[in-house]
């Protein structure tokens, strides 16, 4: 259901490629796991929810290449604004914001053979709701806001768009 957002999200980035807001956002990215990464290594005594969300993120920074995962976090925010009937709450959000970046590696996924010709059948475990709070809080409060301007801005061209076949129409009615 995130593919069509991801798609505008890549026209997006393909209209404007020097665009700096896209090294902005990584260096972002890369500060969060950076902070997550020191933390972990210099806090021994940390509670197991934050400790959880944390290595999680820095999971995603050590596999999964910044853009993919800034990608997802804008596709979930234009998803939230354009269709937020698909989430019940601003938790039910958050829980799936995770959950699509998470999915982004399969270093948190588990696997094993169906016994139909060799396929193996994968699944992703979840976090603790509570470490999920602690992830979604962190990743949140470093590309929410950018997410939230960024589904803006997208709405805002489509309504420009639908205004210009709308006067296309109009003009073409103006013919009779």
């Amino acid at each position: 259901m995130l593919r069509p957002y991801v798609e505008m999200v890549h026209n997006k980035r393909a209209k404007h490629p020097d665009n700096t807001v896209w090294l902005m956002m990584e260096a972002k990215w890369n500060s969060l796991v950076d902070y997550c990464q020191e933390t972990l290594a210099s806090t021994p005594y940390m509670n197991r929810y934050n400790r959880r969300g944390m290595s999680e993120i820095r999971k995603l920074g050590i596999n999964v290449e910044p853009k993919k995962v800034i990608d997802t976090v804008l596709a979930c925010y234009l998803m939230y604004d354009l269709e937020g009937r698909r989430f019940r709450t601003d938790q039910s959000f958050r829980f799936q914001l995770v959950r699509r970046v998470r999915g982004l590696t399969t270093t948190n996924a588990k696997s094993w053979p169906t016994g139909e010709g060799g396929k193996r059948k994968l699944v992703y475990d979840e976090l603790p709701p509570k470490a999920n709070i602690v992830m979604s809080t962190l990743i949140i409060g470093k590309l929410g806001s950018t997410g939230v301007t960024f589904s803006r801005i997208v709405k805002e061209d489509e309504e420009k768009e639908r205004k210009e076949k709308l006067a296309y129409f109009d003009a073409l009615e103006s013919l009779r």
